[in-house]
Parts: structure tokens; sequence; C-alpha cells
């Protein structure tokens, strides 16, 4: 058995059969991973505060099988307390990475940017360039990715035309404007993530297109949950 640390973030907890704890973890060089501890910690104790999701932990675990069994943890950082729209927006990209990424993909380029991610929902930064951020990394590290910088065909893209996005072809020119098309111009500012509102609501219809497909419509749960919450919310 293996005596070394791995560093990462909780992504998601639950119960485990009577007494365990089944966790969801992002580690920097192991990616995706679900480890059980065998028996869950009151309710009231440190260890039970440390193990939630979006801490920052360094874990021992073993086992031969994909489910690994826990052995020790420790936190290495102060709690990350999201609260509201930041919470729900922390648990979209939680969702989005244990439904996208295979387990024990090593990704430590986009363990980076969800680090960055946890940091600016703390600081109550907004909210969507964080995620349209996230967003295009993550397709660009699952191979899917976005070129905002050449069409299909290979051609630059030109603030003289508008765009259709195909699934595994791309940005497909126009001859003209069509419902659900992309202006040139919105897609060159993504290349610099410049995040106005056009820019802002033209990247989320993408992006929702685009998940739409990668997870066959299976719906969010994180979504839903926001969708509740916004109409009490200042955003």
């Amino acid at each position: 058995m293996s005596n070394y640390y791995y560093n990462g973030f909780i992504l998601h907890r639950r119960s485990f059969k009577e007494t365990g704890l089944l966790l969801d973890m992002f580690l920097r060089e192991q990616g995706c991973v679900s480890l059980v501890l065998n028996r869950k910690p009151s309710s009231r104790s440190q260890q039970s505060n440390v193990l939630q999701p979006f801490n920052y932990l360094s874990v021992l675990y073993y086992g031969k099988n994909e489910l690994k069994t826990l052995k020790h943890f420790e936190s290495l950082s102060t709690y990350c307390v999201l609260q509201g729209k930041y919470l729900f927006s922390g648990f979209y990209l939680n969702e989005l990475l244990i439904n996208l990424l295979d387990k024990f993909q090593e990704m430590p380029r986009l363990f980076d940017a969800y680090s960055l991610a946890l940091q600016k929902l703390n600081l109550k930064l907004p909210i969507e360039p964080i995620l349209r951020e996230f967003e295009f990394l993550l397709f660009e590290e699952l191979g899917i990715g976005i070129d905002c910088f050449a069409d299909a065909e290979q051609l630059p893209i030109s603030t003289s035309f508008y765009y259709r996005y195909v699934h595994e072809i791309g940005f497909i020119k126009l001859k003209h404007y069509e419902e659900g098309s992309i202006a040139g111009k919105t897609i060159i500012q993504w290349q610099a993530q410049q995040w106005d509102n056009d820019e802002l609501s033209s990247a989320k219809q993408l992006t929702r297109q685009i998940l739409q497909h990668q997870l066959q419509g299976k719906p969010l749960k994180s979504r839903e949950l926001f969708k509740k919450i916004r109409p009490h919310s200042n955003s």
C-alpha cells in the first residue's frame, strides 16, 4: 500500500451503507476519484466540518478497485463557505466534473482553473464570467474545445459574418443571419475573454448546447436549484 498523499477538493459527499461516507473528490494528480470512509464522523465533530464540498484536503487512500478506501485525511486550508447563488454555482462546477470526467483522468490545468473559480466565487465576483471561462477550458481539456480563431474550413473568424456551431465540426460560416447564429465579432471577443452582456448571453447559449449534447440530456440538479432561488436573488 502506497503512503503517498494526494491533494484535492471534495466535490460531493453522501452516506454509504449504514455507517460510512462516500466522497467524490477532484485531485490534482489523480483527477476525479471516489473514496469511502468506513465510519462517518459525528455531525458535530471537526472531521465532519472538514469533509464538506469545496474544502481542500490532503488524502491517503488504498484499494485495487475503482472505489478506493480513505485511510487518512487532513485539511490544507480554511473552509470555503459559499452562500446563495455562489453556492449553487459551485455545485454546478462540481456536477460538471463528476459527470464529464473519467475516473483517474489527471487534469492539472483544469484543477488549477477550478481552484481559481472557487476563489472568485468565494470573493463574490461576477458569476457568469467565472462559469463561462471554466466551461470553455473544460471543453478544451475534454478535446471538444471551441475554436474561436478559425471556422470549420480553417479560415479566420471574421466580424463580417455570422456563424452556426456544429458539434465535432466547429463554426460554420453563414451567408446571412439565422436565428441562433453567433456574430463573428462576438466569437472574437471570446478569444480575449471580454465578457460584455451580449458575449456572455451568446456564450451561455452555446455552452448549454454543448453540455446538453455531452450529458445526453441528463439534467443538472444545481441548475434546477438555482432556478428556484433566482427570483429572490439580486442577480
